[in-house]
């Protein structure tokens, strides 16, 4: 069952009245052993480079136990850099199952980080006629896919409740999932009022603190389909709440995105109160939410299309723009923007940076990736390269047998962190190795006594 969910197995038929089950591996005896040989390559470079650690950690209570905290990236960057020879690419997942087995073998506890993920479906289109008017009953294929795609939503929540409340009864769940017919599964997990429950794109809890606590005459309003409602009624009828609550199903109900909604009120205090019930219902997808007072909303297009010499007089400001800043992050200088409403305090000015480009340097957030030539000679025999950071040029060590497309890390030679100047990202070089163009009659024959020698 497991090799099959794995995707190692290409057929698993099994007889209700027999226990007869007939297997065919999708990987050869080859594939395995090699799979097998990097699994305990990665466990072996994980429990020793966890010992290292623990060695250095501070001691606890127990002598027998020590807690410490990595990161699966960073594994796999040490791995990396330790095997850049390695003609088996290593992933990201390697690491994780690597670190699932040792826990699950008990070598290890992991304790946190655990996320339940599951395949999502997806869908092809196989009609290739633009012309084609399509059928109500063509939509049909349409709901049934979203509808199990909710489905295995609540499926791998409840999932996800038995691993924290019982790990054997996780384990009969799966088991069963992979086993039983699936309207039987749902049927023995998914009885009653959880029929119901399992094909709502909420969660109960989701759900009841949005719709809730609203009449009859309120839910109407928010299940109201049309391009237009006009909502009349007099001061405390619930207006405020019907709208709040409007917005949070077009969240997460109707899938609409943040930056296509935008609510505006006539004060700053009904603004307040509008995002922090917002907040209160939906968590933090609010906060992409522009809930604006008409005056701020007006601002916001007068300083998206007009200019700040127009506005203040040309008026030329300078600004620090703090090291390792990145594009899209913004420098605030307060009391620099616009005059409060009623003569009030000028609100502030919010600079969006947008970082050039420096030739032979590509920026991956605080990391540098840059690449160095070397000739066949170095890269055959070993020896140093001159590489340029940005911090000046300095020398690598090239080993004996470096191929084309390789990678070298240097520490610190990245960008600064905005937060903390002791900190640095790394620079990634890539080797390209450097073939001759032109062999004299004396290199020409030295590279064909090299090839004969080679076989």
């Amino acid at each position: 069952m497991y090799m099959k969910a794995a995707g190692q197995l290409d057929e698993m038929r099994r007889t209700r009245g027999s226990q007869n089950v007939s297997l065919a591996t999708k990987r050869t005896t080859q594939e395995l052993e090699a799979a097998a040989q990097m699994r305990a390559d990665l466990c072996a470079f994980i429990v020793e480079t966890l010992k290292s650690m623990a060695a250095s950690a501070v001691s606890t209570a127990s002598p027998d136990y020590v807690s410490l905290s990595f990161s699966a990236v960073q594994l796999l960057r040490d791995y990396r850099q330790q095997s850049w020879l390695s003609e088996s690419p290593v992933t990201l997942r390697d690491i994780e199952n690597a670190l699932l087995f040792l826990h699950r073998t008990g070598v290890l506890s992991l304790e946190g980080g655990f996320m339940v993920s599951y395949q999502g479906m997806t869908l092809e289109r196989v009609e290739l006629d633009n012309k084609r008017r399509y059928r109500k009953q063509d939509y049909a294929q349409f709901s049934e896919h979203y509808r199990q795609k909710v489905q295995q939503v609540h499926i791998v929540g409840r999932y996800a409740n038995l691993m924290l409340a019982d790990y054997q009864a996780a384990l009969q769940y799966v088991r069963d999932y992979f086993e039983l017919d699936y309207q039987e599964f749902l049927n023995k997990y998914f009885a009653g009022t959880a029929a119901d429950e399992l094909n709502l794109g909420l969660t109960p809890s989701l759900r009841n603190r949005i719709f809730g606590q609203l009449s009859e005459k309120q839910r109407a309003i928010i299940d109201e389909q049309a391009q237009f409602v006009v909502v009349a009624a007099g001061p405390g009828s619930g207006k405020t709440r019907v709208l709040v609550h409007k917005l949070a199903s077009l969240l997460v109900r109707e899938d609409v995105r943040s930056e296509q909604l935008l609510m505006l009120t006539f004060s700053r205090a009904a603004a307040t109160e509008f995002k922090r019930r917002l907040i209160e219902l939906v968590g933090k997808a609010a906060y992409f939410v522009d809930i604006k007072t008409f005056h701020s909303y007006a601002f916001d297009i007068l300083g998206r299309y007009g200019s700040l010499q127009e506005a203040d007089g040309n008026r030329t400001l300078k600004v620090h723009i703090p090291a390792g800043i990145d594009t899209g992050q913004s420098v605030r200088l307060r009391g620099k923007g616009h005059p409060g409403i009623g003569g009030g305090e000028p609100g502030d000015l919010l600079l969006r940076a947008k970082v050039g480009t420096k030739p032979g340097y590509e920026r991956k957030g605080a990391d540098v990736y840059t690449t160095v030539n070397i000739p066949y000679t170095t890269a055959a025999l070993g020896g140093e390269a001159r590489v340029s950071t940005l911090y000046g040029d300095v020398s690598c060590k090239i080993k004996e047998g470096t191929q084309s497309g390789s990678k070298i890390r240097l520490r610190g030679k990245g960008i600064v962190s905005m937060k903390n100047p002791n900190v640095h990202g790394d620079q990634y070089v890539t080797v390209q190795i450097q073939v001759p163009r032109h062999l004299n009659q004396q290199a020409r024959r030295k590279l064909m006594e090299y090839k004969q020698a080679c076989g």
